[in-house]
């Protein structure tokens, strides 16, 4: 009953099944082998495992053959076949994934010349990234060194412009305040009174009397920038909030101005800057 198998003996079909059994081991191992070959290495690395790969197919090929002479009967070892449909199938298998880590190995080798055109690049790249941090180092010491003068004028800024600002604070107030309080970073202003040992708090100043120590800033900051040569003052109706005691000692320290050689021109649309203390009025109409 054998020989109705494919086999011409006991021993021989268990032999045909031992090596059905071997076969598929074989491929478990190529495909472990295949597995490690795509996590990776070197370029020599891959191509010794391809020839690898290739010398198992070949083993895979010849026992397949071999066990075709053993064909058992479909019926009785359906198993058997299927297993042999297996094997074919990871053969297949196995022969893209061959051909796979042949083109990988193909992308990885890089052409000579074009190596060298790589390293010439990288060269010209990384002297131009020198070049780009050497000027940001310049920069920043230029940087530093422009905010250390910066701070060395503003340390004194403050107290200049108070200084200067301070001979037109008791004319523009009646004397009711004499000086000024400038913060260092110009940051807040404050105003100095006869009797008082604090300075008085810009925000705690009316706006009328926040308006006249502005006009004797800018006054101040006009002396300090020209000194003994101050240009023409030409003011655009700057009195909108005096009343008129402020817009008179406003209009007196601007006539001492003109007298100590000052040009000082007022657009105004109101007529109580005309007497005394305008030199000349010219009357515009639409």
């Amino acid at each position: 009953g054998l020989q109705r198998w494919g086999a011409p003996s006991l021993e021989a079909l268990e032999a045909a099944v031992a090596r059905l059994d071997a076969a598929q081991s074989a491929l478990q191992a190529a495909e472990q082998r295949l597995a490690d070959l795509l996590a990776g290495g070197t370029v020599e690395a891959l191509d010794r495992r391809i020839d690898e790969i290739r010398r198992d197919l070949r083993d895979l090929d010849d026992q397949i053959a071999r066990l075709q002479v053993y064909r058992l009967d479909p019926q009785a070892f359906a198993a058997g076949e299927r297993q042999a449909a297996e094997l074919e199938r990871r053969r297949d298998d196995l022969q893209q994934r061959e051909r796979q880590a042949q083109l990988d190995l193909v992308r990885s080798e890089v052409d000579p010349e074009e190596m060298y055109t790589l390293e010439e690049t990288r060269q010209v790249l990384a002297a131009r990234l020198q070049r780009l941090e050497d000027h940001a180092a310049a920069l920043t010491i230029l940087v530093d060194e422009l905010e250390a003068a910066r701070s060395e004028l503003l340390s004194d800024v403050g107290r200049r412009i108070a200084a200067a600002a301070e001979p037109f604070v008791a004319p523009m107030t009646g004397g009711r305040y004499t000086g000024l309080v400038v913060e260092e970073d110009l940051s807040d202003v404050a105003v100095l009174a006869p009797g008082r040992e604090e300075p008085i708090p810009w925000r705690d100043l009316s706006r009328g009397t926040q308006d006249q120590v502005y006009f004797a800033l800018r006054l101040g900051l006009i002396h300090l920038i020209y000194g003994d040569t101050p240009p023409p003052l030409l003011l655009d109706d700057p009195f909108l909030t005096f009343d008129d005691r402020r817009a008179a000692a406003a209009m007196a320290l601007l006539r001492r101005r003109a007298e100590q050689g000052q040009q000082v021109i007022l657009l105004t649309y109101s007529p109580r800057y005309e007497e005394p203390w305008s030199a000349a009025v010219i009357h515009l109409t639409p």
